[in-house]
């Protein structure tokens, strides 16, 4: 604990801890800087862009197909209402992501589709 501040606590990284990140992600201290060297920071910075972009839709379209499990027992005019439902909020999703892109937005400011943005 701080000694000014009780209510923080000071953690540190210890040698087991430095040794076990060592083994999983030291190999990455090899690869990368080539890696990086091919591209330029823009490129770079595109590449990061396309990926958080990326994370973002795949994140909702996981939240939305969450929302239209159907239960094992259910019966495939079920399946194929829960499916048809699914499509309808896909492409309000798809369009709302769309617009947001085509404005230049970063993922980090996106309108959440649940409220209905780009509809």
């Amino acid at each position: 604990r701080d000694t000014e501040d009780r209510r923080k606590v000071w953690i540190e990284v210890t040698d087991r801890t430095r040794d076990f990140n060592r083994l999983l992600f030291g190999h990455l201290s090899v690869m990368l800087p080539p890696l990086f060297a091919r591209f330029s920071p823009e490129q770079i910075m595109a590449i990061v862009d396309f990926l958080e972009i990326g994370t973002y839709i795949n994140h909702q379209r996981a939240a939305l197909l969450q929302e239209h499990l159907v239960p094992p027992t259910a019966t495939p005019e079920e399946r194929l209402e829960s499916a048809r439902a699914f499509d309808i909020e896909a492409h309000k999703l798809g369009r709302c992501i769309g617009d947001q892109i085509a404005r230049g937005e970063s993922p980090r400011n996106f309108a959440d589709p649940a409220a209905g943005e780009g509809e």
